[in-house]
């Protein structure tokens, strides 16, 4: 993200918790240079032909094209 609303959020974590490696977790893209980008992570399960869904879930992270917080672009 181009906004410094990670590293604000980030010393906030840090501070409520007084934990000094608290932080959001990143990805980091190579768009334009590094970039750090929040992401959500999902999860989800197949379903089967007889309509019931597999015990085992798939795992992802989507990454946010804009930040949360400002709203600024992340490219």
């Amino acid at each position: 993200m181009k906004c410094n609303c990670i590293e604000e959020i980030n010393g906030k974590i840090r501070e409520a918790t007084g934990d000094p490696e608290a932080s959001l977790d990143v990805l980091f893209t190579l768009e334009n240079g590094i970039n750090e980008r929040l992401f959500i992570p999902y999860s989800y399960r197949n379903k089967k032909k007889d309509g019931t869904f597999t015990v085992n879930k798939k795992e992802g992270k989507l990454a946010l094209g804009k930040c949360p917080f400002c709203g600024e672009s992340g490219a």
